[in-house]
């Protein structure tokens, strides 16, 4: 058993390190300090899995790396919020904490500094998406990692412009993109309609199983000696002084020597009994899955003017969309819900459908400056977060967990971490 170094480590070294949360975060957590040694618990309160890493489009998502808090959106929010059938919407409510997320998010989104953090973004994008591809050579996760590129669809002239301007400058933060016609853009995929005005083509993206992936990753854990207890929800914790001695469940205590807080949007709730206000927002997504019709996408399709992708999975094909900050487990928004299953329409044939299937939905634990929030408390001496990724939580998994060991296990940081630091919020957390 690895000895665990770090400064932040209390209680018995025999204490394991205590994971909260079996999404992709977690489990990859939990993964890559198993491989290296370290004794590991990871506690789930429903099944493995059966968050937003089950019913998420699978993409590994190298053209995402601008940030969601970046210039123009606040322009585009304004539009959309107003727009009950627009990719965005704001369940306003009476709640510091959302007011508080929203200034952050808007100080972040100014012009200043936007080519630095989406470079920065994409650095981190890129070395994720490498263990990914580690990880699929291995061939103990059959994750079918899907390395097909990325095609975004243009309905309108204005977005084509748009979109075609933006390449120059994806291109000098070292993204690979083409700038496809509307001949081309139906060349890559014959499906799509003739009235596209054109695309992009994204060459770095791909795109995976996404529940085969975190299962076959949380079983590789436990072969390398992580206990994983799923319907397992944690209640509270118990301290002495500034650390964390122990996570309480409704009917067991565990010892921790240290706890990674890895429960996406529940993050926060969990934040609260330990007195500490996360700057998350669940934004809300809906998913829409069918069986694979007799034609089909070769590869992920993202439709630009309403924030929509339709991946290939195996046998099915998925669509999904829309961010809605809102609370966990509010009335779904079937406006929005439908509207995003109209919108195939305007840029693939009708041979793919998805009307009448009922939507699948989750909630991503937003940032308001579009980093994931990962590195040690200053509230808690042995608390670590891993957090708050947004819509990179599949893309970023194996980065976020290979970063962890390293700050578990005492390792020099192999990234730069300014940008994922609590610290960058205050001292609060």
């Amino acid at each position: 058993m690895l000895t665990v170094v770090a400064d932040q480590m209390s209680g018995s070294r025999d204490d394991p390190v205590v994971v909260v949360g079996g999404g992709v975060i977690g489990v990859c957590c939990a993964y890559f300090l198993a491989k290296t040694g370290v004794r590991v618990l990871l506690l789930e309160q429903d099944e493995i899995c059966s968050g937003c890493s089950v019913g998420n489009l699978g993409l590994l998502a190298a053209s995402h790396s601008v940030p969601l808090a970046s210039p123009g959106v606040i322009s585009k929010a304004l539009q959309w919020m107003f727009n009950n059938e627009s990719p965005f919407s704001i369940r306003w409510r009476a709640d510091p904490q959302l007011a508080a997320w929203l200034w952050r998010f808007f100080r972040a989104s100014g012009a200043d500094g936007a080519f630095a953090a989406t470079s920065a973004l994409l650095k981190l994008v890129l070395a994720s998406m490498a263990l990914f591809e580690e990880l699929a050579s291995s061939k103990d996760v059959g994750f079918a990692l899907e390395q097909r590129g990325v095609l975004e669809l243009f309905a309108t002239s204005k977005a084509y412009e748009e979109g075609a301007n933006s390449a120059a400058s994806l291109r000098a933060i070292g993204l690979r993109v083409d700038v496809l016609d509307a001949r081309e853009a139906q060349a890559f995929e014959p499906l799509v309609v003739p009235g596209v005005r054109g695309g992009l083509f994204y060459l770095d993206d791909c795109h995976v199983l996404p529940a085969k992936f975190v299962r076959g990753l949380a079983v590789l854990a436990a072969n390398a000696g992580a206990e994983i207890r799923d319907h397992t929800a944690v209640t509270d914790f118990s301290f002495s002084g500034n650390r964390i001695i122990g996570v309480k469940t409704a009917t067991s205590f565990h010892h921790a020597s240290a706890v990674i807080l890895a429960a996406g949007s529940s993050s926060p709730k969990l934040g609260n009994r330990l007195g500490i206000k996360l700057p998350i927002q669940p934004a809300r997504g809906y998913s829409f899955t069918i069986t694979t019709p007799a034609r089909s996408l070769f590869r992920p399709t993202m439709f630009s003017e309403v924030k929509a992708l339709v991946t290939p999975m195996g046998d099915e094909l998925r669509l999904g969309g829309v961010l809605e900050l809102t609370e966990i487990n509010a009335p779904v928004d079937t406006r929005r819900a439908n509207a995003l299953v109209k919108s195939v329409n305007r840029y693939l044939l009708p041979e793919v459908s998805f009307d009448g299937v009922e939507p699948w939905s989750g909630y991503r634990p937003c940032s308001p400056d579009g980093f994931p929030i990962v590195g040690w408390s200053q509230r808690w001496s042995n608390l670590l977060y891993a957090t708050g990724h947004g819509m990179l939580g599949l893309t970023l998994g194996p980065l976020t967990g290979e970063i962890v060991t390293g700050l578990v296990t005492g390792a020099d940081p192999q990234y730069n971490m300014d940008r994922l630091l609590p610290s960058r919020f205050g001292d609060s957390l």
